[in-house]
């Protein structure tokens, strides 16, 4: 496909160091413009990373409730298993909306799931939301920018 991502998010930033370069902006506009590029670079080295880490964040979790399920209230549990059964959709975005729902759902019926759970299961919950954050690249920081990558 393209332009591919890459390419558009590349173009995007050359086009807001353009507009940077131009001069005369203020400076709430130059600071806007900044964190605009800041964002693109985010999204930029992330972006490939995240959708495979969205889906295998769900599957961990429904994992976890999964084993955890004997031990919620009925309906709790028959929500679990409804949600395991579910067919992903996709969403107005393509798959990565629908991933990313799903994934919410998940984490929906794991906020529910601890106020019934002993002091051994919430630590596990805990121990895998742990990894979950250890492993999001959209937490990642960034390495410092070599000064020719800065903008003007």
């Amino acid at each position: 496909m393209q332009p591919t991502v890459d390419q558009l998010l590349g173009a995007s930033r050359r086009l807001l160091g353009e507009v940077a370069a131009e001069g005369g902006l203020g400076p709430q506009a130059a600071g806007r413009l900044e964190l605009a590029d800041r964002l693109l670079r985010q999204v930029a080295r992330t972006w490939a990373e995240v959708g495979p880490f969205v889906a295998a964040d769900a599957d961990a979790t429904a994992a976890l409730l999964g084993e955890l399920a004997g031990r919620l209230p009925e309906a709790l549990a028959a929500a679990v298993a409804a949600e395991a059964t579910a067919e992903v959709a996709p969403g107005r975005g393509g798959g990565g909306d629908a991933l990313e729902a799903r994934a919410r759902r998940w984490r929906q019926l794991l906020a529910e799931a601890v106020p019934h759970l002993g002091a051994d299961d919430r630590r596990r919950v805990a121990q895998h939301l742990r990894r979950r954050l250890d492993a999001d690249p959209t937490l990642r920081r960034p390495a410092a920018r070599p000064p020719a990558e800065r903008p003007a």
